[in-house]
């Protein structure tokens, strides 16, 4: 079977801001910072503008140029306003050389995104004669009328950010790719934002659900994981992920939470960049990426390399 590697990712974000800035009323900036929030990301570009920085970092690192990139995946939650067709995404790509790269969108998951793009990567190399794919995602809060940053209940403040990585089956990457677990609820979306326990029970059910996929292709099972990357929510609703995964809670990854607040789909590949670059994850170690939406469920296997 041919053998997918994730590289190291690189990541963009905006200019750090107290919750007491964006969040509105006093007591729930005040409950942000109890959930594990201090700072949050704003940026003043568009996402397509994070993603060129992430991406000229990402193929600085690697010594690349935009001729050894087969095809883009794009993944974003600001879908309305920069498209992966849009011209700043598609003039972004080509001021960086990846003008004769093969461009693919990814939108409909929300902050679930990164299973759906990884996914879409994967089946690109494993299907057709590529060898190299970039996957980026970006987002950023929109300044509609309606929009915020802090979430009514406090699970998460949301903030701009971009981050890139590589999916091969020729080069050397920092994981390898053991499965991806996918999983949506279409109905869920005419809750909005709801933030009741029903809803959050429903989410967990997806979650459940996308976990077992994963399981199920991957050959492993609710202790394989030694290391838990979330999305950056609350304290409390990264435990409960971790309980669902039987990992650790103090192997559940939040280093980057109380500083950029929730990059949306960017946050996985985030929080997987400061986790090797700060923790002892050893060759071998399984790491569990969750890329959770309010209606769509990721689970991505991933196993660090030997170095």
């Amino acid at each position: 079977m041919t053998t997918v590697t994730l590289s190291e990712p690189a990541y963009a974000v905006g200019e750090l801001v107290p919750v007491e800035q964006v969040a509105g009323p006093a007591a729930l900036a005040e409950r942000l910072r109890g959930y594990g929030f201090a700072t949050c990301s704003v940026a003043d570009r568009p996402p397509s503008e994070l993603a060129a920085d992430a991406v000229t970092g990402l193929l600085l690192r690697h010594g690349l140029t935009g001729g050894d990139i087969d095809a883009v995946v794009y993944g974003t939650c600001s879908h309305r306003g920069e498209p992966a067709g849009h011209p700043g995404v598609r003039g972004m790509l080509d001021r960086l050389g990846l003008a004769a790269a093969r461009l693919y969108g990814v939108w409909l998951g929300e902050s679930g995104n990164l299973a759906g793009a990884l996914r879409l990567a994967r089946a690109l190399l494993m299907s057709t004669g590529m060898r190299t794919v970039l996957v980026v995602v970006a987002d950023a809060v929109p300044g509609r009328p309606g929009e915020y940053r802090a979430m009514p209940n406090a699970v998460t403040v949301n903030g701009d950010g971009a981050a890139a990585c590589l999916l091969s089956t020729v080069r050397r990457g920092a994981f390898t790719v053991e499965g991806i677990g996918h999983r949506a609820g279409p109905a869920m979306s005419a809750a909005g934002r709801g933030s009741g326990l029903r809803e959050y029970l429903e989410f967990m059910t997806g979650v459940r659900a996308a976990l077992t996929a994963l399981h199920q292709e991957a050959g492993t099972g609710p202790d394989s994981y030694q290391w838990l990357v979330a999305n950056n929510y609350s304290a409390s609703n990264v435990s409960d992920f971790a309980d669902l995964a039987g990992v650790a809670h103090e192997r559940a990854f939040r280093g980057t939470a109380s500083r950029h607040g929730h990059v949306f789909t960017a946050d996985g590949l985030i929080n997987l960049a400061a986790l090797t670059g700060s923790a002892d994850v050893a060759p071998g170690d399984r790491v569990l990426v969750l890329s959770t939406g309010p209606f769509s469920w990721g689970a991505i296997g991933l196993r660090r390399c030997e170095k």
